[in-house]
């Protein structure tokens, strides 16, 4: 029985946390706790030996002499077979010998004896040992797992803690599932894997897209495939990194799920292998968004530098006579841009005030300029326009009721498409910005997880009496053709929504009327 890796007995250790209910002070067969808990009694004997639990009552059931014998039977007809097939080739020789036909099934005659007149007995540890090694008897050994809860924490405590110092040799893990498959075995033996600090910031980093598609943090679901490539994955830890996670605080872990693949184990750079991941089910804490902000601005910054350095390095190709470009942005040049935007400007520099519906006022850290929404790029294309009728698309709708609520917007007081449709506009919206501030990097309306809301970082000042002027100018107001923004206000502040609403603004702020 081989040894099982420090990988292992780290994967064993915290399962056993994780199912201490299922498992601790129960009775379990070999088969049932692979099937359950993805257990292997290798695993568990080698925890059983660092002290982290003890493995008592050990018990065969009746069942096995009866299994032990039916394979015998299958086996000694394969034979018969051969033996039948060999006399055509002129009686060719083969190996005869049926490893099930043992008069006691392999167990001595003393233990069968007992059994045979039982429904189980009891087993010494070598003798359970011995059989735990056998296939055939996974279904029919059973045996009581007791923890020593605060060792097993210890354990994943320094294990872990060593991890996170890249102290931790476990280079192992890829050794064994690749000895047999890699021919240039000694590439993979030098190759250092990723520090844990590289591999959190790319854990993080998938984290932070999950949430972005809308995934609850509270049960969020990831697996390696959706952090590296299959050649990084050799080189990287993915459970350890998580636990990493766990122990700074920035993730709970809630459970590790396996998905058994049609064909048993499979090797590391099989495709198999990467189409059952394990996944791991987290609960995203409140330190991660601290860090993962550290990170962001870390890692803009470090992208600025490189950029600066690129744009320093290239030579100049206009001749005197042609006037220098001024490039604010890939694609972009200064002079068209609709407003002027000064360095180092961040979207809380910017205010827009409203007038009324259609016009607005920016100011750009103090400075104000004059504009509407057709001027901004939100006129709605798909209406054709005439001198007497213009018409606002549904992103400054949205935009206009964010003004009204104070820049936040509670998505998950919608569900089904009206949902779909808010997170349509809201993206729209966000382009659309980006586009008049091409000079800012990161997205204008941000979700927040932990409040569930979208929250926009321009400073928005909306009209005092913006209810009476829900309506496209130089038309007669009809009552039945109201805009998106006024259909979603009333809808609002007429059902349970509001409540929802009502928590961000304050009682005092938002009537009924």
């Amino acid at each position: 029985m081989n040894a099982p890796s420090l990988h292992d007995k780290i994967e064993s250790a915290k399962i056993l946390l994780l199912k201490e209910k299922e498992i601790n002070k129960k009775t379990h067969n070999i088969s049932n706790l692979f099937d359950s808990f993805n257990l292997s009694i290798t695993e568990l004997l080698g925890l059983a030996k660092e002290g982290l639990l003890k493995l008592d009552n050990y018990k065969l059931g009746q069942g096995y002499i009866n299994e032990y014998r039916r394979k015998g039977r299958e086996f000694g007809a394969k034979l018969e077979k051969l033996k039948v097939a060999s006399l055509g080739d002129g009686g060719s020789s083969f190996n005869t010998h049926n490893p099930f036909a043992d008069k006691h099934c392999n167990l001595g005659k003393g233990y069968y004896e007992k059994l045979i007149n039982a429904l189980d007995i009891e087993l010494d540890v070598l003798s359970f040992q011995s059989l735990a090694q056998q296939e055939i008897t996974q279904k029919f050994l059973s045996f009581e797992i007791k923890l020593s809860l605060d060792k097993v924490r210890k354990f994943l405590e320094e294990k872990i803690d060593s991890f996170m110092r890249d102290e931790l040799n476990l280079a192992e893990r890829v050794d064994n599932f690749l000895e047999n498959y890699i021919s240039n075995k000694s590439y993979y033996k030098t190759q250092r894997s990723l520090s844990y600090q590289r591999q959190k910031e790319d854990f993080s980093i998938a984290i932070q897209k999950e949430l972005g598609k809308g995934y609850p943090p509270n049960s969020l679901k990831l697996d390696y495939t959706q952090i590296w490539d299959k050649q990084t994955i050799l080189h990287t830890y993915f459970l350890e990194t998580a636990l990493g996670m766990e122990r700074e605080g920035l993730i709970e872990i809630k459970d590790i799920i396996y998905q058994k693949a049609p064909y048993g184990m499979m090797i590391m750079t099989s495709d198999e292998f990467w189409k059952y991941p394990t996944i791991i089910q987290m609960k995203i804490l409140p330190e991660f968004h601290r860090y993962y902000k550290i990170l962001y601005d870390y890692k803009s910054q470090k992208a600025d530098s490189v950029r600066k350095m690129v744009v320093d390095k290239q030579p100049q190709t206009t001749s005197k006579s042609e006037p220098k470009k001024e490039i604010v942005r890939q694609g972009v040049l200064k002079k068209d841009l609709l407003f002027p935007i000064p360095a180092n400007t961040r979207w809380e520099d910017i205010t827009l005030k409203f007038k009324n519906k259609f016009d607005v006022e920016v100011i750009i850290k103090g400075k104000k300029h004059e504009s509407d929404y057709e001027k901004m790029g939100f006129a709605d294309k798909r209406v054709k326009k005439t001198e007497e009728k213009t018409k606002a698309n549904d992103a400054w709708d949205f935009l206009f009721l964010l003004s009204t609520l104070k820049g936040i917007f509670p998505i998950d007081s919608l569900t089904g498409k009206e949902k779909g449709k808010k997170l349509k506009q809201k993206q729209t919206l966000s382009k659309s910005l980006i586009a008049l501030f091409p000079t800012i990097k990161d997205d204008p309306v941000e979700y927040n997880d932990m409040e569930r809301n979208y929250k926009i970082k321009i400073k928005l000042i909306p009209e005092k009496t913006f209810r009476d002027d829900f309506r496209d100018r130089d038309i007669k107001f009809n009552s039945d053709d109201k805009s998106e923004s006024e259909k979603i206000f009333d809808e609002m502040t007429e059902n349970k929504s509001y409540n929802k609403v009502k928590k961000f603004l304050g009682n005092d702020e938002m009537t009924d009327s």
